[in-house]
């Protein structure tokens, strides 16, 4: 998959929960799809086209607390898509 930061792409996978919030899982990668905490159950699941703004941004904190502990997050930027619309793929039902 050919990834273009800061342009409108349409990304063709499936929908997904991460701990973080609604990704689309294509190719091994999952992007989040900002500001959907989960997907709807008739989502959920299925094969669908997202079009929206790719962005590389940090939206999750780094494995480490304020004391130094390692504890859950990930280190990094996570690819993101602004503005987000969706639909199933026809090829599902």
């Amino acid at each position: 998959m050919n990834l273009e930061y800061d342009k409108k792409q349409t990304i063709r996978g499936v929908a997904r929960n991460a701990k973080n919030g609604a990704v689309v899982v294509a190719d091994d990668i999952a992007i989040y799809i900002l500001g959907l905490e989960c997907w709807p159950d008739e989502v959920y699941g299925k094969k669908i086209t997202v079009t929206g703004i790719l962005r590389k941004r940090k939206i999750i904190p780094d494995p480490i607390n304020e004391k130094g502990e390692i504890c859950t997050g990930c280190w990094g930027e996570q690819d993101i898509l602004e503005d987000a619309k969706w639909k199933i793929a026809k090829n599902e039902s």
